[in-house]
């Protein structure tokens, strides 16, 4: 099977897992991941290409650092729908971190299954649910599944 349910992933606990998950989820070389850079602010659309080896990585945030931008896109491998992902943020203004991605959402092992890649800003709050996931507390808004239980979710 090429791909996982969302809920099936383990959240890391550790920087070799978090960086095993960036290997697993995310469009890379097996040696580096796949970024997209921009020295504007929010607009991937005038980015530059580049791998960043994962053993630089300690957390996500450090591809700020390590590409010198304030903004980085990446790829993760799962069939995103723009629209239906925008239709879901009409409906729901004031939950913008979690409820679009659920435990049933799959993720995919092989970029050749992924139908129309997306660059993703690693900061963009729609997908906060799907990178606490993934990325655990080696992301940014990381929540428990407690925290998320109790509705202590709230936008930074």
């Amino acid at each position: 099977m090429n791909f996982t349910l969302l809920k099936n992933i383990k959240t890391p606990t550790t920087v070799e897992e978090f960086r095993n998950n960036l290997k697993l989820y995310f469009e890379g070389d097996g040696k580096g991941l796949y970024c997209r850079y921009s020295k504007f602010l929010n607009d991937l659309s005038k980015g530059e290409n580049t791998f960043v080896p994962y053993n630089v990585l300690s957390e996500i945030g450090d591809l700020y650092e390590i590409l010198d931008v304030p903004t980085v896109g990446i790829v993760p491998l799962i069939n995103y729908d723009q629209k239906v992902c925008f239709e879901y943020l009409e409906r729901n203004p004031s939950n913008l971190f979690f409820g679009y991605f659920n435990d049933e959402y799959e993720v995919y092992t092989d970029f050749n299954l992924i139908k129309k890649p997306h660059w993703i800003d690693i900061s963009w709050d729609i997908f906060s649910e799907f990178f606490n996931k993934v990325w655990g507390p080696f992301g940014y808004c990381y929540f428990t599944d407690e925290q998320i239980k109790k509705g202590l979710v709230y936008e930074i």
